[in-house]
């Protein structure tokens, strides 16, 4: 079946290093997008491009592309993205917002995609809702790292990149010395200072290969206190599992560190929640 009608189009145009409120650009616009019901959202990621600075980037340049441009497109009604634009464009420190009329052809195609009769959609529901109350049913307590890594604030953000990159990890625990939480240090964190400083429109290989050095030795020297993230998402040992899973999926984080108060008494990580979906029986 063919359907057509009217409808606008957003296109966001940023680079791949941008922040927002601590975290990266393109994915609080995707889940702003979606919390304000637009009904689907994409990302393109360039392999070449430059913006108002002038400097072009390119996958060329390292192995590993930096401050690449991305583009967050979106097609909806022309209600839906009126509504969406003022908050898209308060996230913005740097880019471009493109909004355009579009007309939107739809196909849709039931061939090959077996419906099912309603018992058969009554038992999904039951199966579904059964693993539900079986995750529910489990604590973070159960499944977490209770000895969990940790930092100091006055680590050596050097020191921190080694001890992540020695025992595999992405996101370290930053706690005072009576073992408070005072937030998590994050290696995408640590790799956009590295690579790129955006206010002001600072980029890293802007400066020379000595300036460049120089500028990597000055961010490694700093403390996990200077880039630590605060305020991080939490859980208490006694959330269930099922709240913890939907935690760390909506907030797209691989770790969770786990509070009694303000104390750390553990991390939950993404591979101890996978364990969980080996061990329910339904």
């Amino acid at each position: 079946m063919i359907t057509s009608e009217p409808m606008q189009r957003i296109m966001i145009f940023v680079d791949e290093t941008d922040r927002y409120q601590g975290t990266n650009l393109t994915s609080a616009i995707l889940e702003k997008l979606r919390s304000e019901g637009i009904s689907g959202g994409t990302v393109l990621r360039g392999s070449a491009g430059f913006g108002s600075h002038g400097m072009i980037h390119t996958t060329a340049i390292l192995d590993i592309a930096v401050a690449l441009p991305e583009i967050i497109m979106a097609v909806d009604s022309e209600s839906k993205i009126q509504t969406v634009l003022p908050h898209v464009q308060a996230m913005l420190s740097d880019g471009l917002i493109v909004v355009d009329q579009v007309e939107a052809i739809k196909v849709t195609c039931d061939k090959g995609q077996p419906k099912l009769d309603k018992k058969q959609q009554e038992a999904a529901q039951a199966t579904t809702k059964a693993m539900q109350v079986e995750a529910e049913s489990h604590q973070v307590s159960e499944y977490m790292d209770k000895n969990p890594m940790k930092v100091g604030p006055d680590t050596p953000v050097a020191e921190v990149i080694a001890q992540m990159i020695a025992n595999g990890r992405s996101l370290l625990p930053v706690v005072s010395d009576q073992n408070l939480l005072l937030g998590v240090v994050q290696s995408e964190d640590i790799l956009s200072r590295l690579l790129s400083v955006k206010p002001g429109g600072f980029h890293f290989f802007g400066l020379v290969n000595n300036e460049q050095k120089q500028f990597s030795q000055d961010i490694k020297s700093q403390t996990a206190s200077q880039v630590m993230r605060t305020a991080p998402p939490v859980v208490q040992e006694e959330t269930s599992m099922f709240k913890a899973t939907q935690l760390m999926l909506t907030q797209k984080i691989k770790a969770l560190p786990v509070v009694h108060g303000q104390t750390l008494v553990g991390v939950l990580r993404l591979p101890d929640v996978l364990k969980i979906a080996l061990e329910i029986k339904i």
